[in-house]
């Protein structure tokens, strides 16, 4: 997610600061499991730059809620291998939904 402007955009459908979306902590590929989710992540945002993202088509709230858990419990508690392992479905799931037009009231993608 380098685009400035998808992030804000993705930030504002699931209202949450563009730093939530952006604030995972990146550690380097040194085992099987960081270098499959950095593969995985990698693989998904080709994919979404390429407007085939493949992922469902969900209700705002239920993204916001896989968000929240994936970014604040995750990371809180230290689980990174679980956090690379729920952003690739997470992204494309996201970004499926807004090209979608799933959006709330008071919220434009």
């Amino acid at each position: 997610m380098d685009r400035l402007s998808l992030i804000d955009a993705l930030a504002g459908a699931l209202q949450i600061a563009p730093s939530e979306l952006t604030k995972l902590p990146v550690s380097a590929p040194s085992d099987d499991d960081t270098d499959a989710a950095v593969s995985a992540v990698r693989l998904v945002l080709v994919a979404v730059d390429h407007d085939r993202p493949s992922g469902q088509v969900l209700p705002v709230e239920a993204l916001r809620a896989r968000v929240k858990a994936t970014v604040d419990a995750h990371c809180r508690q230290g689980r990174d291998t679980e956090v690379g392992a729920a952003l690739p479905a997470l992204i494309a799931d996201l970004h499926t939904s807004t090209a979608a037009g799933r959006d709330v009231a008071g919220c434009s993608i």
